[in-house]
């Protein structure tokens, strides 16, 4: 079933096909595997659906079949058979039962196609490349047992084995053959192998270093919330309240004593509302400043304020205000110390209370008592009219006309005799007086008539307030309503104002802008009828029952839009109560958290995921006390050391578990640690329990408690492997420096900017400058002619694009020679993906370059003396198709080389001489001879014009092609005399006698002219065979030009891919030692075979390279012998199971100073023509000796041997005896001038069907 990762909390997720949902709780690393197999079999359904169609469909319209063909069909089905189980077993969460049984299966297919499949050799055995690719996407297939990967790669060698075994005799395999094939493909699969593997160790050491940063930060949390624990148990404990306040009013955080304080049941009724609601109305705006001049002031001590009570109750608080700053330096919160002041507050007006108890009444009264007269005398007044009218003493108010206006402002006077003559009193009149100072005061007057028994009134009683504060206390609240209606509205937070039946009574505007109301729209109506779901009814009608009990209700809500959307909203709701003490409407404040909610699941489901990969770090993790006392350890830190957790309940400690020599620096790193030096890693040299010592790496860090040290935190990291590593690196870099050293190539290394980073030995032969003066340097700018610039940056760019290129420029050596060379360039790219630069190998082509222009001269020169032949010079095909004439064909006939392959041209042979033609043509072809005699027929050009032409007709072979090669002149004014001759014959006999002298004489002519044309004709052949001979010298000579760089390009390309199975086999056969110890004396024959054929082909490559070596100044010191064995290298298939060879070679001085290429080439040729006159089984002797300052080489052949009568020829350039197409005649002939170039001589001692000797002398040092 699905693996372990699924039965885990849930993972991160990915969007995955609806068919996959047993996957859904799967971790990310399933989820993607699992989506790529599903599609990938979906793929293979859908071509193996359209590959039975069309074999079905090809099967039954093919007339040799005519109907279904079920050997074909049957494997197919099977395979789509196969591929369903694969699919059902995947969607019902068999993840790897179904990619295995895919792998499975996919193998097989492709095993039996090799098996049955009857087409050629190579068609059968490149199948085998799938198997390859196969291995390569077994990591993807993987999720737990690393080690599957090696038991396909074992699987896919033994089915390789046995299948190459089954087939050897179908093949044509022979036993070498077989084993030699097995290897190079074992070789492909098991590096395929170690690759997946190690791309699978690669993701789950990536895997494992995030575990470790988790859980580190697990434990910093940790750490946190214990050092949070700590301070609000402080707070808690507190007999002052404590309240966190954000720079918005909100409160973030109350301890207990404010919870008692405000009469609530819990933290959660008060949490997220505003702390101006702590206070009565007319302290709101004092708090509300306080808190903004803050940020300013840093402290407020000492306030004194009235707080409000949750039933509505006040009581005095004295308040300190302190700023609490963040990390950035700024202030992100505010701290307020509550105390609650009612006992003292009481204790001090108890005491007021007792001082003013002997007063008079009348002199304490708040308000002002008076009598006046209606005429405006004032006849008592208590002590509180003085004072609100601003006079010293009862005396000075006597001498007041109350009629006098201008003690009132606006007829202040007027309006009260008015209504209380009128009414006879007067109630709560509003007016304004006027001060002794002159300033006005706003009063509310109550007043009486007090009249006589007729009904006269006496004098008024009347009683005055002072209402000027009041006035302006009302001015201030409706001034502080707009305010917050204006702060309302601009508000971040929605904002709802519902009566006691969800009457909506006001929205602000971001209720309009999140859900999509008007106010218009939503004011008047029920509210959550509209806004909400009628599953979340209850939880509206719970909410609104608390706060009609003055409970300040704290919940998160769903809210549905005018669009139908649904936002999540937290929800703080407040009642608001009448001065009557009841509630007569609520408040609500919400704020979207939708995208909270969002990342609250994420955060839950990282927090899960980084859990789970913390249970498997593989580093150790420690804590200590200062003394370096061990307090803690992971299961690593116990197994590292071979501790266990009773020895370090012992107190162990962390200096101990290192060597000796390290445990003064490790200490003197720990102090450096609380004296605040960074953390860095340290390597020490750990200890285990029973003495063996290990490479580790070692991170520190100080634990802080109140800001003091108390221990050490560490990590503790087994780098085994990690310096094994290294020191591996270090010698492959130096190993693959040498091999480039080495090489017989130019290495050239540069940047994208063309900056040459590295050039080899070979670069400094070549083109003179040394590492150091081209190195840094812009490599195109000093080597290459300012034409050639462009282009080069050209090449550099595709090459960004990871493209491998080959092209052809000339560079300038250092002493200015310029060299042509072939360039192959591929892109360096490093571990991220990125091309960081290129490499070039480059081929001296310049010789080559060289032979190309001789060639183009000499078909220019002998192309020139062609078209100033006077007659036709015409090849043609047995189809009469014209391949090549020269100008003079043109000229005469009118034949356009557009004409040369239209059977329909106007020109053409007479129809009466065809038949002369045709027969001369076809005893030609179907005798022994290569020319006809002369043939003359008629010939009409195109204009319609008849010629006679005189010729001959030769047989050639081009390419084993039959072509007739024809020689014509045109004799049509001869005939005209011949014709003319004639009439003179038969119409005036009369003068023949006279004119036979004259005939006599242009008989003569005609002879001498015929003669002069057979001459003409045999040096025309002489030209065109030496033409023939030269182009046949030079198609050869092209040939082996390219042959030498070909076969330097094939040991080049060879030599890289053999070093990386070097490398691999090395790694291969390290690993098992280290890891499979018990299976590596089993594999050790298959390691051995791997090494034998990896060294075969390297002395082949290093063979190539010797035979394609070019050097025109022959002055190399050579080993003979080693020039004869690399040629039996070379001919190693040749020789094997076929020919003896016995090597007999001097212990004499035998280097001699000489081309080595040549000479290699002619001791080939030797070898190669003694090897080929051996038809069955044989033997050859190599025989050297030195004497008289001459090397003396002796080659001797048990094959067929050579007649007297070809032994003088065998020299002769084109000379052989061996059939069409097995030989050029060219190969003994280039041997003797080789020799000769070396001051050497060659002689050959041969007897027929016995065998040849071939003596070589050579002269030492010269």
């Amino acid at each position: 079933m699905i693996n372990e990762g699924s039965q885990s909390n849930k993972k991160i997720a990915i969007k995955l096909p609806k068919s996959l949902k047993f996957y859904i709780n799967s971790d990310y690393t399933i989820q993607l595997k699992t989506r790529f197999i599903y599609y990938l079999i979906l793929s293979a359904l859908f071509l193996l659906t359209i590959l039975i169609l069309s074999s079905s469909y090809t099967q039954l319209n093919n007339p040799a079949i005519g109907k279904l063909y079920l050997p074909v069909l049957i494997p197919e089905l099977i395979t789509f058979l196969i591929i369903i189980v694969c699919l059902i077993l995947l969607l019902r969460g068999n993840y790897g039962f179904a990619a295995h049984l895919f792998m499975i299966s996919a193998f097989l297919s492709v095993w039996a196609v090799i098996y049955f499949y009857q087409a050629d050799i190579v068609a059968r055995l490149d199948t085998i490349v799938i198997i390859i690719a196969l291995m390569s996407l077994a990591p993807l297939f993987i999720t737990k047992f690393k080690l599957t990967v090696f038991i396909y790669l074992i699987g896919n060698i033994v089915v390789l084995i046995g299948m190459v075994y089954l087939l050897k005799d179908d093949l044509g395999f022979t036993h070498a053959a077989a084993i030699e094939f097995i290897m190079d493909n074992s070789i492909a699969i098991i590096f395929t192998g170690i690759v997946g593997y190690s791309i699978f160790n690669i993701h789950k050491q990536t895997l494992k270093r995030v575990e470790l940063d988790y859980k580190e930060r697990i434990r910093a949390e940790i750490d946190l919330a214990n050092t949070e624990e700590r301070y609000k148990s402080l707070i808690e404990a507190s007999k002052d309240g404590i309240v966190l306040i954000d720079l918005y009013e909100k409160i973030l955080f109350v301890n207990n004593r404010i919870i008692e304080m405000m009469g609530v049941d819990n933290k959660e009724n008060i949490i997220g509302n505003s702390f101006l609601t702590f206070f009565i109305e007319k302290d709101r705006a004092i708090v509300k400043n306080i808190l903004l001049q803050l940020s300013h002031l840093g402290h407020i001590e000492n306030l004194l304020l009235l707080g409000l009570r949750s039933d509505g109750a006040s009581f005095p608080v004295e308040i300190n205000f302190m700023t609490v700053k963040g990390n950035d330096g700024g202030t992100n919160t505010i701290m307020a110390n509550v105390r609650d002041i009612s006992k003292r507050i009481k204790d001090e007006e108890e005491h007021r209370e007792s001082e003013l108890r002997y007063k008079n009444l009348f002199e304490n009264a708040q308000i002002g008592i008076y009598q006046t007269t209606p005429d405006g005398k004032v006849l008592n007044a208590n002590p509180a009219i003085l004072r609100l009218l601003g006079l010293d003493s009862f005396e000075e108010i006597k001498s007041i006309n109350l009629e006098a206006e201008e003690h009132f402002d606006n007829f202040g006077r007027s309006r009260f005799k008015n209504l209380i003559e009128k009414n006879g009193i007067v109630q709560n009149l509003e007016s304004k007086w006027i001060k002794k100072n002159g300033e006005i005061i706003n009063v509310i007057e109550n007043a009486k008539a007090v009249k006589d028994a007729e009904g006269k009134i006496l004098y008024y009683d009347g009683f005055v307030e002072n209402i000027t504060e009041k006035k302006k206390a009302e001015l201030a609240l409706r001034e502080s309503e707009e305010k917050y209606r204006t702060l309302m509205e601009s508000l971040n937070e929605v904002i709802i104002v519902a009566d006691n039946d969800h009457v909506i009574q006001f929205v602000n505007k971001k209720f309009t802008e999140i859900l999509g109301y008007k106010p218009e729209e939503i004011i008047g109506k029920v509210g959550f009828k509209i806004l909400h779901d009628p599953i979340d009814y209850h939880l509206i009608e719970k909410a609104n029952k608390e706060r009609k009990d003055k409970k300040l209700t704290h919940y998160e809500l769903p809210f549905l839009t005018k669009d139908g959307r649904k936002i999540d909203m937290l929800v703080s709701g407040s009642p608001v109560i009448h001065a009557n003490g009841n509630t007569i409407a609520s408040i609500g404040a919400m704020v979207d958290i939708t995208e909270r909610k969002k990342a609250e699941k994420a955060l839950v489901e990282s927090e899960r995921k980084f859990r789970e990969m913390a249970d498997l770090l593989p580093i150790a993790v420690w804590e200590t006390d200062l003394n370096g006392i061990c307090t803690y350890t992971n299961k690593v830190g116990f197994d590292i050391h071979n501790y266990t957790h009773e020895d370090f309940l012992a107190k162990v400690n962390i200096l101990t578990l290192l060597i000796p020599e390290d445990r003064e620096r490790a200490s003197e790193n720990l102090k450096n640690r609380i004296h605040g030096a960074p953390i860095t890693g340290e390597e020490y040299i750990g200890l285990k329990k029973d003495g063996r010592t290990f490479p580790v790496r070692v991170y520190t860090s100080v634990i802080y408690e109140n800001q003091k040290p108390i221990g050490f935190r560490g990590v503790t990291v087994d780098i085994t492997k990690v310096k094994e590593a290294e020191k591996e690196l270090k010698e492959s870099e130096e190993k693959y420096r040498t091999l480039m050293e080495n090489l017989n190539d130019v290495i050239m290394m540069v940047d994208n900017d063309d900056q040459v980073l590295y050039v080899n030995r070979k670069f400094t032969e070549k083109l003179g400058y040394t590492a150091d003066e081209i190195v840094g340097k812009i490599g195109y700018q000093v080597l290459l002619d300012t034409k050639y610039h462009d282009s080069i940056k050209k090449v550099n760019q595709e090459r960004l694009k990871k493209e491998i290129s080959q092209y052809e420029l000339q560079f300038i050596a250092k002493n200015g020679t310029r060299i042509d060379f072939l360039i192959s360039g591929a892109p360096v790219v490093n571990s991220d993906g990125e091309t960081i630069g290129s490499i070039r190998a480059m081929v001296d082509i310049t010789d080559r370059k060289k032979a190309e222009q001789a060639l183009k001269e000499s078909e220019e020169k002998y192309r020139t003396i062609i078209e100033a032949f006077p007659d036709i010079i015409m090849i043609s095909d047995l189809n009469s198709n014209i391949i090549f004439a020269n100008s003079v064909l043109e000229k005469i006939t009118g034949i356009t080389q557009d004409d040369y392959s239209n059977p329909n041209r106007l020109a053409h042979i007479h129809p009466e001489d065809v038949h002369i033609v045709k027969n001369a043509m076809n005893e030609l072809l179907s005798g022994q001879k290569t020319h006809t005699g002369i043939i003359e027929n008629r010939f009409i050009d195109s204009w319609g014009n008849l010629h006679w032409f005189s010729g001959i007709m030769s047989k050639l072979t081009i390419n084993n092609q039959t072509y007739l090669q024809t020689i014509s002149r045109d004799i049509t004014e001869k005939k005209s005399v011949e014709k003319e001759l004639d009439n003179y014959r038969q119409h005036l006999e009369f003068l023949v006698q006279e004119r036979t002298d004259e005939l006599a004489t242009t008989n003569e002519e005609l002879v001498s002219t015929n003669e002069e044309l057979l001459n003409q004709r045999e040096e025309l052949e002489a030209v065109l065979i030496n033409l023939q001979n030269t182009q046949k010298q030079l198609v050869h000579a092209e040939k082996m030009a390219s042959l030498g760089v070909l076969a330097a390009g094939v040991a080049h390309e060879i030599n890289n891919p053999l070093n990386f199975i070097k490398g691999g086999v090395v790694g291969l056969e390290s690993y098992l030692d280290e890891n499979l110890k018990p299976h590596l004396e089993e594999l050790a024959p298959l390691i051995e075979g791997m090494n034998i054929g990896i060294d075969r082909a390297a002395a082949i490559v290093t063979s190539l390279n010797h035979y394609s070596r070019k050097d025109d100044k022959p002055a190399i010191k050579c080993d003979v012998h080693s020039v004869i064995d690399n040629c039996l290298i070379m001919l190693q298939n040749q020789i094997k199971h076929k020919i003896e060879i016995t090597k007999k070679y001097t212990t004499k001085p035998h280097v001699l100073v000489c081309n080595e290429g040549k000479l290699h080439q002619a001791i080939l040729n030797v070898l190669s023509n003694a090897v080929q006159a051996i038809e069955e089984k044989g033997k050859i002797t190599i025989k050297t000796d030195s004497k008289d300052d001459k090397i003396k080489l002796v080659i001797s052949d048990t094959g067929c041997g050579i007649s007297k009568e070809n032994l003088p020829k065998i020299l002769d350039p084109f000379f052989t005896t061996k059939e069409p197409g097995k030989g050029t005649g060219l190969g003994l002939s280039i041997t003797y001038n080789i020799i000769q170039e070396h001051n050497g001589t060659i002689e050959f001692e041969s007897t027929l069907n016995k065998g040849t000797t071939v003596i070589i002398k050579l002269p030492l040092n010269k």
